[in-house]
């Protein structure tokens, strides 16, 4: 309902708020031991045991390959799956539209994601920092306002320069980020996938998967 009261106001002006949403997830599983682990984690095992926290590389074709029989079975307005810098880690980018309308594709894909996960013996995880070490997960999302009347993005280029009310929107950003981050990256576990440096929190520096 806070989001239609902003959409309803913006209507009043003329405007309408668009969204596009990347979110990220990492696909796990349980070992024989019952223990969670990664689902698609193919590293070899390093010198004196223990893995890599993360995949040397990001949007790997190999890696998304590997995924698509879990991936594969999403019917959805999918424009990219990819593979991000964590083992099992992935991204989808999908459907932009109005703001409400992304707000309900968001919150049915991420149930959709955990039932299919379910039928592979696998399970899917949106936590920020599912791990110590490894890279964090979140979800972009691609904003801009179009004008109602001529559909036309207002955060657009022109040989002018940006629209007055694009400096207004970002202005807006700026004075209220730090109530944003309060609701978006509300938990302890958002705080360390925010801050620069929390001990044994650096990428590959401790082996082995340890629960946050």
């Amino acid at each position: 309902m806070a989001l239609k009261r902003q959409v309803a106001a913006a209507a009043d002006m003329g405007l309408r708020p668009m969204a596009g949403v990347e979110p990220e997830f990492m696909v796990m599983k349980y070992d024989e031991n019952g223990a969670p682990v990664k689902a698609f984690d193919n590293d070899p095992v390093m010198p004196g045991g223990g893995k890599p926290r993360r995949q040397a590389w990001g949007y790997d074709v190999e890696a998304s390959i590997d995924s698509m029989g879990y991936l594969g079975e999403l019917d959805w307005d999918l424009h990219d799956v990819v593979a991000e810098g964590a083992y099992s880690q992935f991204e989808l980018d999908f459907g932009y539209t109005n703001v409400v309308e992304m707000a309900d594709r968001l919150t049915f894909l991420r149930v959709l994601l955990k039932e299919i996960a379910k039928r592979h013996g696998m399970f899917v995880t949106y936590m920020p920092k599912p791990t110590i070490g490894d890279w964090r997960s979140g979800a972009h999302i691609n904003f801009s306002i179009q004008d109602i009347k001529t559909g036309a993005n207002i955060f657009g280029d022109s040989k002018d320069g940006w629209d007055d009310r694009v400096y207004h929107a970002i202005g807006g950003l700026l004075r209220h980020g730090g109530g944003l981050s309060a609701i978006t990256c509300s938990t302890v576990n958002s705080y360390k996938g925010l801050v620069a440096r929390v001990p044994v929190l650096r990428a590959g520096s401790t082996p082995g998967p340890q629960p946050m």
